[in-house]
């Protein structure tokens, strides 16, 4: 639902003859509509019991993580 995503990098020598040191990095949370998000996945899977509750089956969902450009705009934390 973002129109704009944005991502700021301070560099705070960047004009200077010295190497660039990466200060800090902010990134906006992207606001997916329902049933959008590229970034997971829901996985869904049968389980069968064991025990006293073989034979029976029951589904268990799982969301999963997935390889995307879109992780970029929430980066980790800086030292």
């Amino acid at each position: 639902e973002n129109t704009v995503l944005t991502k700021k990098y301070d560099v705070p020598n960047l004009l200077l003859g010295d190497e660039p040191i990466l200060k800090n990095v902010e990134g906006c949370e992207i606001q997916w509509k329902k049933g959008k998000c590229l970034t997971s996945a829901q996985v869904t899977h049968k389980q069968r019991g064991k025990g006293k509750n073989a034979g029976q089956v029951r589904t268990v969902v799982k969301k999963e993580n997935k390889e995307s450009f879109f992780h970029s705009f929430s980066p980790p934390k800086m030292p």
